[in-house]
């Protein structure tokens, strides 16, 4: 079985926003580095597992194939998109196109029902304390991130499982009625665990009240290992952004270097809400890596003097071990010091006045490309296609 990052469900809609790309850059960064380290880890996207309303602008289509070939193509485009931040996924294989997936709901809502614990096609949610004890058994980061459980206010038999329509996995029973989302949702992680290990997943606050809070309500156990519950993104007045908000700054209007935008999301305190953030400081982080990798390539004096390097590979798996433990900010910090101060000022001086001898020069060329690799893949991608 492998080990997989779970994202969140997400809608199948042309509309992206940062919250989106904020995850996807968490869990993409969290699989770089555990390969690093020699773990065989995938990020499953989560695209189409919904049964949801239509977006606006579906014009009333009359069959689910119609919207599932719609939805193909948003996906797609989506894909394409954010292909551009050098972002690894591969598709799930749980969606409610998905024949398995829709017996599985299907056969998990017969087995509820049979249990006692759906009435009237209403689901009867356990209490807070039974949550809280599932909640209990995972990692989450920051640490205590599940007590805002505490907060959530949802009473006894609220859920309905159904909801009139044709779009998504339909009632066994009665034509013209399918699942709702959270039902369809909440099932993703048993549904994965029967191919997977599900190591981690990071997941905005929204998603613990509308999302996991019913995983929880569905399962004896959470089998994941790790939850990583990130803050919300803000305006410049401090209000959450979103979608379906006009004024909400759009990814395509970005123009800065994918890098850019990853660092400066990587950087922000984990947990916390932030503001929409400025790249000033990231540009100039992926200058310094872009110039001090053409030194050591192309400008590094010869030389038979042997260089310390246990320094940089102690940071470099320190480094690596923070973004292991969802201390992304950390991470970054740890990493722009690496490359600022340790290589591109200190090393590079000595470097300038007793020369590098090959070996070592290579050495040095793979441990920054490995720890780019992490941090900015686009440009490491850009510059190996430039020394082609």
């Amino acid at each position: 079985m492998s080990n997989i990052v779970v994202l969140p469900p997400t809608a199948t809609t042309l509309n992206l926003h940062m919250g989106n790309l904020y995850s996807w850059v968490l869990a993409d960064t969290y699989a770089r580095a555990n390969r690093k380290k020699g773990i065989d880890i995938r990020v499953l996207e989560s695209w189409n597992c919904l049964s949801k309303k239509l977006e606006e602008g579906d014009n009333n289509p009359t069959s689910q194939e119609d919207v599932f070939e719609r939805s193909s193509l948003a996906i797609e485009n989506a894909r394409n998109f954010f292909h551009r931040y050098e972002l690894e996924f591969e598709p799930s294989s749980a969606s409610d196109s998905d024949k398995d997936y829709t017996d599985f709901v299907t056969q998990k809502y017969i087995e509820l029902k049979k249990r006692g614990l759906i009435s009237d096609d209403k689901i009867i949610l356990p209490n807070l304390d039974t949550i809280l004890k599932i909640a209990s058994g995972v990692k989450w980061v920051p640490k205590g991130s599940e007590k805002r459980l505490n907060g959530i206010n949802i009473p006894p038999m609220a859920m309905e499982l159904f909801r009139p329509g044709i779009i998504g996995i339909p009632h066994p029973q009665e034509r013209g009625y399918v699942f709702g989302q959270k039902f369809v949702q909440s099932n993703l992680f048993d549904y994965l665990k029967q191919k997977h290990t599900l190591k981690a997943g990071f997941y905005g606050n929204d998603s613990l009240s509308r999302w996991l809070y019913f995983v929880m309500s569905f399962t004896k156990d959470l089998p994941i290992e790790m939850i990583g519950l990130t803050g919300i993104i803000l305006n410049k007045d401090g209000k959450k952004m979103s979608k379906y908000n006009p004024e909400t700054p759009k990814l395509e209007d970005i123009t800065t270097h994918p890098d850019n935008v990853r660092l400066s999301l990587l950087k922000q305190s984990f947990g916390r809400s932030f503001v929409f953030p400025s790249f000033d400081e990231e540009d100039k982080i992926r200058n310094k890596i872009i110039n001090t990798r053409r030194f050591l390539l192309y400008f590094a004096r010869e030389g038979n003097s042997n260089i310390d390097l246990s320094i940089l590979q102690r940071e470099r798996k320190d480094i690596i071990n923070e973004v292991l433990n969802a201390r992304f900010s950390e991470a970054y910090h740890k990493f722009r010091y690496y490359v600022t101060q340790l290589i591109s000022r200190d090393l590079i001086e000595s470097i300038k006045g007793k020369g590098v001898n090959k070996t070592q020069r290579l050495s040095l060329v793979d441990m920054l490309d490995s720890l780019n690799g992490i941090f900015t893949p686009v440009t490491v991608r850009e510059y190996k296609k430039r020394d082609c």
